[in-house]
């Protein structure tokens, strides 16, 4: 599975990325850490656009509030795409809490970084940067 989206992405790479992917997981961990993201991209005023991959099992109409609240202070988008490979062709850095989208974007090589906060357990067998915050994952992309 892995393999068939990193070797996708390699066939189609051929420009220069233009956002930041948030890939979400489920459960509501992912809703809090994409409200801290957002809000600290805004207070950093990031330039560069961020895209939400929604997890199949979260709330679309909650993840739309938590867009909406940061709108204002960064480009924000909710991702409508099937194919994770359309995502990662967009994105210069992938960022989001312990997730198989990031194993998919850290085998297509783009800059990956999972957030697992204090108390949570990381299981993702794969060296993908790790930081306790989405404020160092900010930190890291800028």
């Amino acid at each position: 599975y892995f393999a068939a989206i990193a070797a996708r992405y390699r066939a189609r790479a051929a420009h220069k990325p233009h956002s930041i992917l948030y890939a979400s997981a489920a459960g509501r961990l992912s809703e809090k850490l994409l409200a801290a993201f957002l809000g600290e991209c805004s207070r950093r005023k990031f330039i560069i656009p961020v895209r939400v991959r929604m997890h199949p099992e979260n709330s679309r109409s909650k993840f739309l509030r938590i867009i909406r609240r940061y709108r204002s202070g960064v480009h924000v988008e909710l991702s409508h795409k099937k194919d994770i490979v359309d995502d990662l062709l967009r994105a210069c850095a992938v960022v989001g809490p312990e997730t198989n989208a990031l194993v998919a974007a850290f085998l297509s090589g783009v800059r990956t970084i999972r957030i697992v906060p204090e108390g949570s357990r990381s299981y993702l067998p794969f060296k993908i940067v790790r930081v306790k915050s989405a404020k160092a994952a900010a930190k890291l992309i800028f």
